[in-house]
């Protein structure tokens, strides 16, 4: 929604809370043509969402959270704005792809880039997500990729693990986790840079 937006829509006049993770947020909803380029020519036309009047827990430079993941109720799939661009025939696929880089970090929306998917090179898409630790039911709602190696700094941990391991990717968690043999390297590699308190803080312990 653009601040000095013409098209926005009250929808109620109640106000409404929301907390995410360690974010509290208070708005009311609202309905406004958001778009995905600033040209405006890729949008979605009536987009519902909560427009924030207060927000804590925020970071000083974000002003407002916008949740990608699918409603499990499909009665309430038009909230989530990758189907609502969807159903708008703004993009063909409802998907949101990340690509992480130092060269530069974009998100793409409708599709995903296939030459950085490992095993593209076979001709068959190897992109799949399953459940972290999926044997504790409270781990169930954390996204994982196939995770192959874990850096701390220039250095690689891959011999401390398995071929492969699964990796966290859901941001709207603040769960870390790596598997047991990596922990202890990492460990390891904490101890040769500080001394560590396990008795006042066990956090890296």
């Amino acid at each position: 929604m653009s601040r000095n937006s013409t098209e926005a829509k009250e929808l109620k006049e109640d106000s409404l809370t929301l907390n995410y993770g360690s974010a509290k947020l208070k708005g009311k909803l609202f309905t406004d043509r958001v778009c995905i380029d600033p040209i405006g020519n890729r949008c979605s036309t009536n987009f519902e969402f909560l427009s924030l009047y207060d927000a804590q827990g925020l970071g000083p430079d974000i002003d407002g959270i916008l949740g990608l993941a699918n409603h499990k109720d499909t009665a309430k799939r038009h909230l989530n704005f990758v189907w609502a661009l969807k159903d708008g025939k703004v993009i063909d696929k409802a998907v949101v792809s990340f690509s992480v880089s130092n060269g530069g970090s974009y998100a793409l929306f409708g599709d995903w880039n296939s030459s950085q998917v490992v095993g593209n090179e076979t001709g068959l898409h190897a992109l799949k997500t399953f459940n972290y630790m999926p044997e504790f039911v409270s781990a169930n709602k954390n996204w994982a990729l196939e995770g192959q190696d874990l850096r701390y700094g220039d250095q690689s941990l891959k011999v401390a693990t398995d071929p492969s391991f699964p990796a966290i990717v859901d941001t709207g968690s603040s769960t870390l986790g790596v598997p047991p043999k990596m922990f202890d390297a990492l460990k390891t590699e904490w101890l040769k840079a500080a001394q560590l308190d396990c008795d006042s803080n066990d956090d890296f312990c």
